[in-house]
């Protein structure tokens, strides 16, 4: 790889320990980077970079995180908080943050709120909305859980999060407050309020093209008409949702939404499509042990095998559901126990009451559907084949938390561009559509701001943060509509410019080379002279391999630049 090669030509320690930190992030898709990234970790820790180690960690643990492997994710994520002690803070909270989102995942709400409290003194402390913003989301996912229940609260935290989005014009992170807004009131049972907020997050996915979002949006929309009449007003959306999810290799939404058209197709009398959709979804989840998702479906299995008059093995499904939330029950009580040891807010009498309701009922359903289950027993025992169709009450359990990539800030406070994930996003966006065109190539430049840690250095982080964001504008002031600028770390930047060609790429980076040389920051501070930046230009064509080995040709052409004496363009517009 191109970056790879560039990186033995940083002789500075430091510097070549910077570049590995974003380096591992670009990877964090990659298994196969894992070794590296170990190495890195130790070079780090030789070095006693207590940042880079720190966030080589954090890289380490989302690269497991990704394969499923929470256990060695959180390993990574706790040792990245041991080390972040000495960090900066911005460093720190980041590793807290993917930490308390794990402790979420396993229940363990009490160490989770602990974190994401200290994660949001830290972003306090130094003024960063962005950390902010997400640490506010991570607390508003957990209030949302289905094993928390606090959906006031929850619903307080979405809409003060959909508040800052929409004043700051980040319609990204609007869409998805507005999505988690609907997500909780459907959970609440306050169906007609959620399929508003799921039309609107809709909307705005549509408007910025994201189809992920899309298919998201309209699975959750399909799962809410499922539940009303008519349920026929469900199957296109599911249909739509399930034909995306299946053809982007994403098994376990494609479970979510069969169990959610199972119980369309059930309602509509079709009851042997039913059964095939529901079969397909308990596979997959008994793989991972499911709990929650296997106790539904075995509340529905018992209503679909009693609509088919066979009674016995609805009575077995039946029992079945009553053992699994038995089981849930006894979590949910050493959850709550755990939860209520912190809190975030200053409403610990009031959850604790809530979980001591919750239990009661809990317990009280037990005995109700234990009772239950003795009749039928004995009505099937003694009359071989007759059996009371199972109605009455169902738990209301819905979807899993909004996925961790949703909850991710897209835009970086700072210059109020997209940020890294954000970009990336993009860029492959961008490159799909491309690749259905091949006569459309996409200019990549990559650019940094030269000598920007003296910067730092001479004049503080305050005009360091001038200078970031006087960049910023000077790049997207000279680029086309269509083109998209986003910050990548640090004092990095790339730019997208899509339906290009080698032509306009070269024009384009000369002249955002030229727009920051002439800025001024004399009105800033006295002394500061002028800014400039490197840029490593490059362009695909149809027959490039996708955007990650593109970037990585952008990034070797920077180097190149930074070596050449700076403030040039270095380009490199072949075709492969």
């Amino acid at each position: 790889m191109l970056f790879d090669r560039a990186l033995p030509l940083l002789s500075d320690a430091r510097a070549h320990l910077e570049a590995l930190v974003p380096r591992c992030w670009l990877a964090v898709d990659d298994p196969s980077f894992l070794p590296r990234a170990t190495a890195a970790i130790a070079e780090a820790r030789r070095a006693g970079d207590a940042d880079a180690t720190t966030e080589l960690l954090s890289c380490r643990g989302t690269i497991e995180e990704r394969r499923n492997r929470t256990d060695a994710a959180f390993s990574d994520y706790d040792a990245a908080v041991a080390a972040g002690a000495s960090a900066a803070p911005g460093v720190l909270a980041q590793a807290l943050v993917l930490r308390g989102e794990i402790q979420h995942f396993r229940g363990q709400f009490a160490e989770a709120i602990g974190d994401f409290k200290r994660a949001y003194a830290l972003a306090e402390r130094d003024r960063d909305t962005s950390v902010e913003s997400y640490v506010l989301n991570a607390m508003a996912n957990l209030y949302a859980d289905t094993r928390v229940a606090q959906y006031e609260q929850a619903l307080a935290y979405y809409r003060t999060l959909l508040a800052r989005h929409t004043a700051a014009g980040n319609a990204a992170d609007a869409a998805t407050s507005t999505f988690n807004i609907g997500a909780t009131l459907d959970q609440k049972g306050d169906h007609d309020q959620a399929r508003v907020h799921y039309q609107r997050a809709l909307a705005l996915e549509r408007e910025q093209g994201n189809d992920e979002q899309v298919a998201e949006v309209s699975r959750a929309i399909g799962s809410l008409l499922a539940k009303q009449d008519p349920p026929e007003a469900a199957l296109p959306w599911l249909d739509g949702a399930l034909a995306y999810f299946a053809g982007h290799d994403q098994p376990g939404s494609v479970a979510r939404t069969r169990l959610s058209r199972a119980i369309a197709l059930r309602r509509s009398g079709r009851l042997d499509a039913a059964t095939l959709d529901l079969d397909a979804a308990r596979a997959h989840f008994a793989k991972s042990d499911n709990m929650r998702f296997l106790e539904r479906i075995e509340h529905e299995r018992a209503e679909l095998l009693a609509a088919q008059a066979r009674w016995p093995q609805a009575y077995a499904a039946r029992g079945a559901q009553l053992a699994l939330e038995q089981r849930l029950a006894k979590e949910l009580r050493e959850e709550h126990t755990s939860r209520l040891r912190v809190e975030f807010d200053t409403e610990r009498k009031e959850q604790e009451n809530t979980a001591l309701t919750r239990e009661n009922a809990l317990h009280g359903r037990a005995i109700e559907d234990a009772a239950r289950i003795r009749r039928l027993q004995s009505l099937v025992l003694a009359l071989g084949a007759l059996v009371i169709v199972l109605l009455g009450w169902s738990l209301q359990r819905s979807r899993r938390t909004a996925r961790r990539m949703r909850d991710l800030a897209l835009t970086d406070e700072l210059t109020q561009l997209p940020n890294r994930r954000h970009l990336m996003q993009s860029a492959r966006h961008m490159f799909e559509d491309g690749g259905r065109d091949n006569a459309s190539p996409m200019g990549v430049l990559a650019l940094d701001i030269d000598h920007f840690k003296q910067i730092n250095d001479r004049f503080g982080h305050d005009i360091g943060d001038i200078v970031l964001r006087r960049v910023a504008a000077a790049l997207r002031g000279n680029v086309r509509d269509c083109d998209r600028v986003g910050r990548t770390g640090g004092e990095e930047f790339i730019v997208l410019l899509p339906r290009t060609d080698p032509a306009y790429a070269a024009a384009a980076a000369e002249r955002l080379r030229a727009a920051v040389a002439a800025l001024v920051f004399g009105d800033a501070v006295p002394g500061l002279g002028p800014v400039t930046i490197s840029i490593g230009a490059t362009y695909r064509a149809g027959n490039d391999p996708g955007f990650e080995a593109i970037a990585k040709r952008a990034d070797e052409l920077l180097y190149r630049a930074k070596q050449g004496g700076r403030n040039r363009v270095e380009a490199d517009f072949r075709v492969e």
